[in-house]
């Protein structure tokens, strides 16, 4: 990914990367991945799924205020409305 950055299997690479950290429960390390993957790619599937993980790995850390606000940034960017 450092090598390569504008390869486009980055996303994919950080979603996998940060998967790992979380199941070997380095939850900083996962939620550092999740976050820079949620923030470079926004616009894709795996941003998606990286901002919601990284509101999985700061609610592992203890920090519950600060995954709640990322649960609410993800409900905000990505539920569907619908219209009446």
């Amino acid at each position: 990914m450092n090598y390569y950055p504008t390869d486009p299997r980055v996303a994919e690479a950080l979603l996998g990367t940060g998967r790992s950290y979380f199941q070997a429960r380095r939850y900083e390390e996962a939620y550092n991945a999740y976050n820079r993957l949620a923030r470079s790619y926004p616009s894709t599937k795996e941003g998606r799924e990286g901002l919601n993980f990284s509101a999985a790995s700061l609610l592992r850390m203890g920090k519950t205020s600060e995954a709640a606000d990322r649960y609410i940034e993800y409900i905000n960017s990505f539920s569907r409305r619908r219209k009446n």
